[in-house]
């Protein structure tokens, strides 16, 4: 399993510096499970990726935050400074994408992990 997490890991720190060449500095991450764990850990960890996750939004906000973040419903989004949304859920993916379409959210600034 360490070899998966591992491989995981690398992905995810190329795929965050692709983010931020791209020109996302601050995101919010939409969906609270593992995937967002493991940015919040490999951010921390890698101090040369220059991204910051300012909330995470959560749709059964079982938490109030994760690591350091605010947990926040998809209504607060505009209390937030930032400049896209990573789509940090596997099985709600399109339903995710779905729900911030019909809030009229930019779709130019939603990032999906997986494509």
């Amino acid at each position: 399993a360490q070899t998966m997490y591992n491989q995981a890991k690398e992905e995810i720190i190329s795929f965050l510096t692709n983010i931020v060449n791209k020109g996302f500095n601050t995101i919010i991450l939409y969906g609270a499970g593992d995937v967002a764990s493991i940015i919040l850990q490999t951010l921390k960890i890698d101090k040369e990726i220059n991204l910051e996750v300012v909330a995470i939004i959560d749709d059964h906000r079982k938490k109030s935050q994760i690591s350091d973040k605010k947990v926040i419903s998809i209504d607060e989004i505009n209390a937030y400074d930032h400049d896209g949304i990573f789509v940090s859920s596997y099985t709600h993916s399109d339903a995710i994408v779905q729900k911030l379409v019909e809030k009229k959210y930019d779709q130019n600034k939603i990032i999906k992990f997986f494509e």
